[in-house]
């Protein structure tokens, strides 16, 4: 394995989950709005205030938020992956990344779709993730540091 477990749980989540980053992104939004709401009849005090802050204080703290930021570099790179896996025309692990990520089927099944065995279908597991994380690497959304950090723990 050429990524800390934690980084791989990571990333299961955010190909699991690719299709409905952007809802996620915005349920990330509404709570932050929720932590704003000082009462809802509060907004109508100002044109330029909701919930007793000023839009430009609400527009930062989304802009701001960790999270998003996190998911929108997310959303980005795995844009690019999955753009970048079909265009290479690597049709078994296209395919793999097709039916385990956004099909979510199990290691039996997929077995039966691309005739590979367990330690073939892990193996491909392993490489996408690994080329995942050295890409996630090159976009400062892992300290090196950090992780190893983590990782020791």
């Amino acid at each position: 394995m050429n990524y800390p477990a934690e980084v791989g749980k990571e990333i299961s989540f955010v190909l699991h989950n690719y299709k409905s980053i952007d809802k996620l992104i915005e349920k990330r939004r509404e709570e932050i709005l929720g932590t704003l709401n000082d009462g809802k009849d509060s907004w109508m005090k100002s044109k330029t205030q909701i919930y007793g802050h000023t839009i430009e204080d609400i527009i930062i703290r989304i802009d701001e938020d960790d999270r998003i930021s996190r998911l929108l570099s997310w959303k980005k790179l795995l844009d690019d992956f999955f753009f970048h896996l079909y265009v290479d025309d690597d049709y078994v692990l296209s395919s793999f990344v097709k039916l385990k990520y956004l099909e979510n089927k199990n290691d039996e099944q997929i077995n039966i779709a691309l005739d590979l065995t367990s330690e073939e279908i892990k193996f491909l597991d392993v490489k996408i993730k690994s080329f995942i994380y050295e890409t996630a690497k090159r976009m400062y959304m892992y300290d090196e540091v950090e992780v190893n950090k983590n990782a020791s723990k």
